[in-house]
C-alpha cells in the first residue's frame, strides 16, 4: 500500500486480451518447466510474449529466472532495457533448469543475482555466489567452450549487477564516494579452512580473497554490517568503529 505522498504507477492493460492470451499460456504451459521447454520457438503463448503484448516489458522489469528464452525473447529483453534476477541456488534445488548467462550478458541485459527467498534453500548470499559459479560450471559439461563463471565475477553480479538489475546504480552496488555505504566487515581468519593457514591470510590477492568468501562466507564470519552508513549488525564482543 503506498503511502501518502507516494505515486503508485498503474499500467492500462486490455483485460479480455489478456485473459485470453494467459489462458492460453496457461494452458500451454501445465505450470511447470517440462511444458516450457515443449514449447516451440515462436510459440505466441511464451510469457515474454504475454509480458509485450500486456505492456509490461518495460526499462522498469525485473523478470525472474529467465531459464529457457530463446534468441528472439533475449532479443526482446534487451530491446525493451529490462532486467534479470538470476536465482542459480533456488534453480538447482527445484532442478529448474540452467541459465544460459553469457547469452543474457552478451545481449548487454543486466543480471543480478537473489536467493528467490522461499524458492532456495537459504538467503545467504555467498552461497548464491557460489551457486552461480556452479550453474555455469555444470553448462561446461555439455558445452566444451563455455567458459565458467569468475568469483569475481559472479561477486559483481551481486553487488554492481544488482544496483544495476534494479536501476539503482548510481546510489548503492559499489563503495565510490557519494554512494550509500551497504557493506558487511568479513573476519577473513574464521574462513581460513585450517587454523594454520590464518598466518598466510596477508598473502592473499584480491581474487583468494573474493573466492575465499564466497566458498566459505557466512554469518559465523561477519563482524559488522552496514545499512546506508549506520551498523544494523554488529558481532557479539565486536567493538564499534567510528
Amino acid at each position: 500500500m503506498a503511502s501518502r505522498g507516494e505515486w503508485t504507477p498503474r499500467i492500462r492493460l486490455q483485460p479480455a486480451f489478456c485473459r485470453r492470451l494467459l489462458g492460453k499460456t496457461d494452458a500451454r504451459r501445465g505450470g511447470n518447466g517440462g511444458a516450457v521447454r515443449r514449447l516451440p520457438a515462436n510459440a505466441s503463448g511464451r510469457y515474454t510474449h504475454v509480458y509485450e503484448k500486456c505492456g509490461l516489458l518495460t526499462a522498469h522489469t525485473v523478470l525472474g529466472h529467465c531459464i529457457h528464452l530463446n534468441p528472439r525473447e533475449i532479443a526482446a529483453i534487451a530491446g525493451a532495457q529490462a532486467s534479470v534476477a538470476h536465482c542459480p541456488s533456488s534453480n538447482l534445488f527445484l532442478g529448474s533448469g540452467l541459465i544460459k548467462l553469457d547469452q543474457l550478458l552478451k545481449a548487454g541485459i543486466p543480471v543480478g543475482l537473489g536467493s528467490d527467498v522461499a524458492g532456495g534453500p537459504e538467503l545467504n548470499m555467498w552461497q548464491v555466489m557460489r551457486a552461480a559459479i556452479d550453474v555455469q560450471k555444470a553448462r561446461t559439461a555439455y558445452e566444451p567452450n563455455l567458459r565458467p563463471l569468475r568469483a569475481s565475477e559472479a561477486f559483481y553480479l551481486a553487488t554492481h549487477g544488482g544496483a544495476r538489475a534494479l536501476g539503482k546504480a548510481n546510489l548503492i552496488g559499489t563503495l565510490d564516494p557519494g554512494k550509500e555505504a551497504d557493506l558487511t566487515i568479513v573476519d577473513l581468519a574464521a574462513l581460513a579452512p585450517y587454523p594454520h593457514e590464518r598466518d598466510l591470510l596477508h598473502e592473499l590477492s584480491v581474487q583468494d580473497v573474493v573466492s575465499l568468501c564466497i566458498y566459505h562466507g557466512g554469518p559465523h564470519a561477519n563482524l559488522e554490517t552496514y545499512v546506508r552508513g549506520k551498523s544494523v549488525y554488529r558481532a557479539p564482543g565486536t567493538t564499534a568503529r567510528k
